[in-house]
């Protein structure tokens, strides 16, 4: 028994859970999902959070740049996301849209959709890019 509470907690710490809010939730999702989320899902804000270099060799229709390694990320996305708004994250890989989502976590933004394998996963789906 102990053993699953600390995987739990474990797990939980990585995903940034266990914060001031159990409002706040991120959910890592595949491409498949996260393809219908941003299609599907009302006012969904849609954020990549790779360099500009990165965004334009390539980037999935729609997404607003915000690149999480910038030093005024934070600033940049409370000042273009809606916090009450579900906001749906991605990268290169899918580890920096983890990063990004627990930092929009920690800074109140309540449901966070993380791209699972980011655009890399997005493309070899073979799904849309501009």
């Amino acid at each position: 028994m102990k053993h699953k509470s600390l995987l739990g907690i474990l797990f939980g710490g990585l995903l940034g859970c266990g914060c001031h809010s159990s409002d706040n939730t991120i959910r890592t999702v595949n491409a498949t999902e996260f393809r219908q989320l941003i299609e599907t899902t009302e006012s969904i804000q849609l954020v990549d959070v790779r360099t500009s270099e990165e965004f334009q060799a390539g980037h999935i229709p729609g997404a607003l740049l915000i690149d999480v390694k910038g030093t005024d990320f934070n600033h940049q996305a409370e000042e273009k996301l809606k916090k009450d708004l579900p906001v749906a994250v991605y990268c290169r890989s899918g580890m920096r849209s983890l990063k990004a989502a627990g930092l929009l976590k920690d800074k109140g933004f309540k449901t966070i959709y993380n791209l699972k394998g980011g655009f890399l996963e997005w493309q070899d789906n073979g799904l849309a890019t501009e």
